[in-house]
């Protein structure tokens, strides 16, 4: 079973619909440029102009072919044509969209920081040391004005009528300075207010339609406040507009597409929008905790930002989060492919849960990630083994209280030909100091062997540590204290789940027998075992393995492209999902809500197949994504289950990162009534118990007389034969029940539990323990 995550409560992790492209470079992007609702240009102060053509999905870099490494700072454009970038003594021109860049060689030689491009031919840049260049023939001839001691940090303009009307600004660290769109006009100081410690401006932008125009910045004095000032049409002075913004910060860019709509964005991820002129603010929360720079919008909806280490977010809806349920989101690592996904586990009814909010994800080449979910970051921060394929992971936790933790282990392929032999890797992975990772795998023979599955069961500080479980096409190792046993020999092994996590026994093991699909089921966390053949007509393999938390005689099987189930133990397995559509590879369920089950694989083409079912596996329905970029193969699942709503469902897929699933949430809706097919009496969980237990049993319509009710007792009786509690004693219609054994009145020991319906006698043992 791919592995489980529990919170007790989590926020929507995209809170605001800012979706995290790939840039492909780790250099600082200074701007951005929205050219139309999927072109855009950014630039970075190494080498990079980047383009895009399609949303953000793919960029293109324009000065790979160059020789020189320009530091660009700048990027403008008067339409969907003309662009101008600038730099480090460097300035660009491109009348193609910004396909092909021209070399211009101006007659300064200046840090150029600043541009703008309000017409085809009229060009301003600011540079520092205050200084500002003007040419009207695209760059043939300049003009030069300083105009301020400092640097000219933006500069904009105010279309508010005829050419000669255009109105000029150029914005220094603490000054703005305004003049006209007529050459002999001076430049002159305005009457916006920089004062405090500490505080800057950075950006500035006019509504497109002229009628309100805003300054960014921070207001230092105390603490670091965002501020943000405005000036409206027939305003004689600038106006703080940031009042109500309690979050601390600097905005460093704005972008105002209409009178009513702005945005602006700085660090720490900060993302600021107002719909109503900038009478009120709301803080979208983006999955960074990097600076963002520029930010740019085409029209009210569709806009990007970029930022430090190459960050570049995109939003086709003014990053509103979508009213929608039911589809995939990108989560990171999209340029990688995802091998395995692993967290902490939680079964059902369990209250162990140490909550380390780790989701890891094992890659082909690129090593092992980590991030924090509970945190709505979609940071993933490396944690080693760069260059080895990650066959597996699995997270053990120990201890608990003030001394608890979790180990993290790796199974991988080995480079015999670089005289590496190691197949499987140990990490404490819940503490960020401990990086070092240890080979674990003495006693395995290493010849030939391949590690596919890995699983351990979990353990408090004052019980002996808990058994580890490899699965490997030469069998089935046990690792006892130090080395590893091996335990089976006869199969090779896909997949392996383990319950109750917590001091458990149970063990189910999956993969092929000569030809054929095969399981394989311990209770005695993997000391012995049981082969049970899976009744699969072709020849081939099982790949998946998933234990219903709450029913543990229920066990799923991922089988040559279907899901099979065996509802009792592994008495009988039989197929109860197939689909043309796609074929299935691995399956995972909610461990709060096991009827929730999710399977994951691949259509035609190498695309992705993803499917759920609400009723145990009854009923299916594809799931398909709500974004049209291009999702692979499904390799893994790791469900993130909020108790109060959603679930979150973690796919790592071949080629395109880790995907979010976020399940629909059912309210007000009549319970349905199942009717179970064959009169049954299950095994109490968990046992032994201490004090408590539940324990289920079904009754089918034909246990029952025509009147469809009758008598129904369950009672609990000694080993000696007396009876000492009584559960159930009522009549019932047929459905399936679940009732709870309070043992704080008796003493350890053996106990027989009895169902009687009619006729119909079940009894099954119990072990209490104290």
């Amino acid at each position: 079973m791919k592995k489980i995550l529990i919170f007790l409560w989590l926020p929507f992790i995209l809170n605001a619909q800012w979706i995290k492209q790939e840039s492909y470079t780790t250099e600082n992007l200074t701007d951005v440029v929205m050219l139309d609702s999927v072109t855009a240009v950014a630039v970075g102060q190494g080498r990079s102009i980047l383009r895009t053509s399609d949303a953000g999905k793919t960029w293109k870099n324009l000065t790979i072919m160059l020789s020189s490494v320009v530091p660009w700072n700048g990027v403008a454009f008067a339409d969907s044509l003309n662009g101008v970038v600038v730099g480090e003594n460097q300035i660009r021109f491109s009348s193609d969209g910004g396909r092909l860049w021209k070399v211009n060689t101006p007659p300064y030689r200046r840090k150029f920081l600043s541009a703008l491009y309000p017409f085809p031919g009229f060009i301003y840049v600011g540079a520092d040391s205050g200084w500002i260049f003007h040419s009207t023939d695209t760059g043939k001839t300049w003009s030069a004005q300083q105009i301020d001691s400092t640097s000219i940090r933006a500069i904009f303009a105010w279309f508010n009528g005829p050419t000669e009307w255009i109105q000029i600004f150029a914005l220094t660290p603490i000054t703005l300075y305004t003049s006209w769109m007529v050459t002999s006009y001076p430049w002159e100081k305005t009457n916006l207010q920089v004062q405090g410690l500490g505080s800057e401006i950075f950006d500035g932008e006019f509504s497109r339609d002229g009628k309100i125009g805003y300054v960014v910045g921070v207001q230092g004095d105390k603490w670091l406040q965002p501020r943000i000032s405005r000036l409206k049409l027939f305003d004689t002075s600038w106006t703080s507009i940031a009042n109500g913004i309690t979050v601390s910060g600097i905005l460093h860019g704005v972008s105002a597409p209409s009178e009513k709509t702005v945005y602006t964005c700085g660090t720490n991820g900060l993302i600021f929008n107002s719909t109503d002129g900038g009478e009120n603010w709301q803080k979208y929360d983006t999955p960074t905790s990097q600076k963002l720079n520029s930010i740019s919008f085409c029209n009210n909806s569709v806009g990007m930002a970029v930022g430090d280490s190459g960050v570049i977010f995109y939003t086709s809806n003014g990053g509103v989060i979508p009213e929608i349920t039911g589809t995939l989101i990108p989560y990171g690592l999209q340029d990688k492919v995802i091998t395995s996904l692993a967290a902490e586990e939680l079964d059902y009814g369990d209250n162990l849960y140490i909550g380390t909010n780790c989701l890891f994800a094992g890659t082909d080449k690129d090593g092992i990630f980590k991030t924090d979910p509970l945190s709505k970051l979609t940071e993933w921060t490396p944690l080693g083994l760069t260059g080895k394929y990650i066959n597996a992971l699995s997270v053990q936790c120990w201890g608990r209280g003030p001394a608890e933790g979790l180990k993290l282990f790796a199974a991988v392929t080995p480079k015999f030909e670089d005289s590496d032999s190691t197949l499987i890797y140990q990490r404490e992975g819940f503490f960020t100091s401990d990086t070092i990772w240890a080979a674990l795998d003495s006693g395995i023979v290493k010849t030939n062997t391949l590690v596919n599955a890995i699983n351990a069961f979990y353990y408090s500080g004052h019980t002996p540590p808990g058994n580890i479980l490899a699965g490997a096409n030469s069998g089935i190792y046990n690792y006892k204290v130090d080395f590893w046993e091996q335990v089976n020999n006869d199969a090779s092994i896909s997949d392996i789940d383990v319950y109750p996590h917590w001091f458990g026994n149970l063990v189910w093991a999956t993969g092929n027998y000569g030809r054929g699909p095969s399981a394989f089921k311990s209770t005695n966390r993997g000391e012995t075992w049981n082969q049970i053949f899976i009744p699969h007509p072709l020849d081939g393999s099982s790949s998946s393995v998933c234990i219903n938390t709450r029913y543990p005689d229920s066990v799923y099987f991922a089988v040559n492209g279907s899901i099979y189930l065996s509802p009792d133990s592994g008495a009988t397995i039989n197929e109860i999902f197939a689909s043309a559509q796609g074929s299935i590879k691995v399956v995972g369920l909610d461990p709060l809500k096991p009827e929730n089950i999710y399977a994951g694989g691949s259509a035609a083409q190498g695309d992705y197949y993803f499917c759920n079912s609400t009723d145990g596996g009854k009923t299916w329905t594809r799931v398909e994504s709500f974004f049209s970029r291009p999702i692979k193969n499904i390799t893994s699942i790791s469900v993130v289950n909020n108790p109060s709503g959603n679930a979150l469902v973690f796919l790592g897929t071949e080629g395109t990162g880790v995907w979010c699933y976020t399940s629909p949430v059912t309210t007000n809706i009549k319970p349905v009534k199942i009717i179970p097919e064959e009169f049954r009496l299950y095994q109490n969980y968990p046992n032994p118990l201490n004090p408590t237990t539940k324990i289920k049993y079904s009754i089918p319509v034909e246990t029952l007389r025509a009147s469809s009710l009758q008598n129904v007792t369950l009672k609990i009786y000694d080993i000696l034969g007396n009876e000492v509690a009584t559960l159930v004693n009522e009549e019932q219609p047929a459905g399936e029940y679940e009732v709870e054994l309070d043992g704080n009145k008796l003493t350890s020991g053996i106990y027989f539990y009895q169902l009687k319906v009619g006729s119909y006698i079940l009894t099954k043992k119990m072990c209490l323990i104290k």
